[in-house]
C-alpha cells in the first residue's frame, strides 16, 4: 500500500517537473525566435542603450574614414547559443566614430543597430539576407551573394574572402576603400581601412559605412 502511495507521489512529481521543463524551454524559445515586432522592440530598446554613446560621437569626414581604427572602448562582448555584443569604435586618437549594438537570434536571424554622427543604421538579417535602413528609411538589401542592392541596382560589395589581408569595398563602378582584416592585421594601432579614395561623394560615403559598419562588426565576433 505504501510502495503504491509512493509510486503515485513519484508520478505526480514527474508530471510536474516535466511541465516545468517544457514551460523553460518554450520561454527559451519565444526569447530566441526573430519577428518584426520583436526586431522592432529590440531596436527601441538598442537605441535607447547606446543613446548616452552616441550623443558623443565625432564626425566622420573622408579624414575620420581613413583614421578609423579597430580598437574599441566601453566593449560588451556575449559569446554562445545567440551572440551578442555593443561597444564603440574609435579613431586612432581615441575619438568615438561608431557605436552599434548587436544581437543574435534562432534559425541564422539578427539585429544590428548602429549610429555615427551623421547617420543611424539597422540591419535586420533574415536567414543570410540583410535588409538595411538609414536614416528611417529602406536604403539597400545585402544578398547571399554579398552585393548591395537597391531594386537592381548594385550600390556596392566587399570583394575578397576572410582568409585575406585587405577586402576592397566596390561602390558603383570603383574601388574606393579596402578594410583590414583584425585576424590577420598586426599593428599596435590597427587602422579599420588600408585605404581611402580621395573626393567620395555623400552617397558613396553612405553606402560605404553601410558595408563596412557590417563587416567591423562581424569580423570582431569571428576574431574575438
Amino acid at each position: 500500500m505504501l510502495a503504491g502511495k509512493l509510486f503515485f507521489v513519484f508520478i505526480v512529481l514527474a508530471i510536474i517537473l516535466v511541465g516545468i521543463g517544457i514551460g523553460v524551454i518554450r520561454n527559451m524559445m519565444g526569447n530566441g525566435k526573430a519577428s518584426n515586432n520583436k526586431f522592432q522592440r529590440d531596436i527601441k530598446l538598442m537605441r535607447a542603450e547606446i543613446e548616452p554613446w552616441s550623443n558623443e560621437l565625432t564626425p566622420l569626414d573622408e579624414d575620420g574614414l581613413t583614421l578609423f581604427s579597430l580598437n574599441q572602448v566601453n566593449q560588451t562582448l556575449k559569446k554562445g547559443i545567440n551572440n551578442s555584443a555593443k561597444g564603440v569604435f574609435t579613431s586612432i586618437y581615441q575619438e568615438p566614430l561608431l557605436a552599434y549594438s548587436y544581437k543574435e537570434y534562432l534559425g541564422e536571424n539578427a539585429l544590428l543597430y548602429a549610429r555615427t554622427a551623421e547617420h543611424e543604421m539597422v540591419y535586420q538579417i533574415k536567414k543570410g539576407e540583410t535588409r538595411i535602413a538609414v536614416d528611417g528609411k529602406y536604403f539597400a538589401t545585402l544578398k547571399p551573394d554579398g552585393k548591395l542592392y537597391n531594386g537592381k541596382t548594385v550600390l556596392g560589395q566587399i570583394d575578397g574572402n576572410d582568409k585575406e589581408l585587405h577586402l576592397p569595398i566596390r561602390i558603383g563602378s570603383r574601388d574606393i576603400a579596402a578594410l583590414n582584416n583584425p585576424a590577420l592585421l598586426d599593428a599596435p594601432e590597427p587602422r579599420a581601412f588600408q585605404y581611402v579614395s580621395d573626393n567620395i561623394s555623400e552617397s558613396e560615403e553612405k553606402a560605404l559605412m553601410t558595408l563596412a559598419a557590417l563587416k567591423l562588426v562581424e569580423q570582431m565576433i569571428e576574431t574575438a
